[in-house]
């Protein structure tokens, strides 16, 4: 299935609710106790040097979606585009043809009674014309936590049509001060089920600087603009032309060396929120897994406020690693040479293409 209309990364079947792991380590331990009165769990506040408590919680905060794209950077009529299928060209029909519902199954495993529900959704959704519409951004709806979720899958149309989010890929221009301060991107290499892998350097990043620089909208913008990037780059055509199917599964890797008290700046952690909350909405399902390393003593404190921006199933997804053996955890899921230098020095990883080439961005925003 060369030159595919699809190309989103489409996440597998969302693993089990005990799924959780927080990984034995000597700088991150697992400590959960539950609150009975108020249903929650909490975060130990205490912190020493050698222990670093995380505690879930199943409440789930509602984030406030970014309003308005008015004043997007865009490419200029005289810059040339990026080249970037229009699934435009291809009808409903031709997207929804058995053969597609067929494909998609098959990547996807899906059961005898998923297929149905498959097909049975191509009437369901037939009123809804957009590129999105087809068999293998679908099933992401269709196999979250509770089936199907026909307005979500609805919101988020009309959220791409409202915010001009399907031109972000060839007409968004990121801002210098972003380019060079967020690093953030999919790898060459793959995890171990070959799938691809989403590094994003959270530590270093001097978010209050770049907030301070761009403002909260052209920031949200481009952190919006990676995502699809990851989505439905050009990288997808690589990535079909060497695996033989289109990407299923995203592995995200979030390193939070660096990560300090500058993190907690007023309207930093919001920030973050918003992030969280329009990922988890608006790129449903795209997560296999979710690895967290070099997790510094701090991250209680901050993990304590934006745990309630996950909803369970990421947080079933979850994996943390501390400092000294989060090698040994990335072991079992990540060969170590796809890993950039940044995350340890012996890395001859980079990013693919549509990307910035490494991850050594970051660092603080000059005033």
């Amino acid at each position: 299935m060369s030159n595919c209309f699809f190309n989103p990364c489409c996440p597998a079947k969302i693993l089990p609710s005990n799924y959780t792991k927080f990984e034995d380590c000597e700088d991150l331990h697992s400590s959960i106790r539950s609150d009975s009165t108020s249903g929650f769990f909490s975060v130990t506040p205490e912190l020493n040097d050698d222990d670093l408590i995380i505690n879930e919680g199943n409440g789930v905060q509602e984030q406030e979606e970014p309003q308005g794209r008015q004043n997007r950077q865009l490419l200029g009529d005289e810059e040339e585009k990026r080249e970037i299928p229009r699934r435009g060209e291809f009808t409903f029909e031709e997207r929804w043809s058995e053969e597609e519902i067929q494909a998609c199954a098959k990547l996807w495993l899906l059961s005898d009674k998923q297929l149905d529900e498959l097909r049975k959704l191509k009437g369901v959704l037939a009123d809804v014309d957009h590129w999105i519409n087809n068999p293998y951004n679908v099933v992401r709806f269709l196999t979250g936590p509770h089936g199907f979720d026909e307005k979500l899958f609805r919101d988020t149309v009309k959220w791409r049509e409202t915010e001009g989010i399907d031109d972000m890929v060839t007409e968004y221009q990121p801002p210098e001060i972003l380019r060079r301060h967020v690093a953030s991107g999919i790898l060459e290499g793959y995890d171990k089920d070959g799938d691809p892998i989403y590094l994003e350097r959270a530590g270093v990043m001097d978010v209050a600087g770049f907030l301070r620089k761009c403002g909260k909208e052209a920031s949200m913008d481009h952190f919006i603009w990676l995502r699809e990037l990851a989505l439905r780059g050009e990288w997808h055509q690589d990535y079909e032309q060497k695996m033989g199917h289109p990407p299923k599964q995203v592995t995200i890797l979030y390193d939070l060396q660096g990560l300090s008290t500058e993190h907690m700046r007023l309207g930093v952690l919001p920030f973050f929120g918003n992030i969280i909350g329009l990922t988890t909405s608006r790129y449903f399902n795209l997560a296999k897994r979710i690895i967290l390393i070099r997790a510094p003593t701090s991250f209680t404190i901050i993990w304590g406020i934006v745990q309630y921006c996950f909803g369970e199933n990421a947080k079933n997804l979850m994996v943390f690693a501390g400092n000294k053996d989060y090698l040994t955890v990335l072991d079992r899921y990540i060969d170590r040479e796809v890993l950039p230098s940044c995350a340890l020095p012996e890395g001859k990883g980079r990013s693919t293409r549509d990307f910035p080439p490494d991850f050594d961005g970051g660092g603080y925003v000059p005033k």
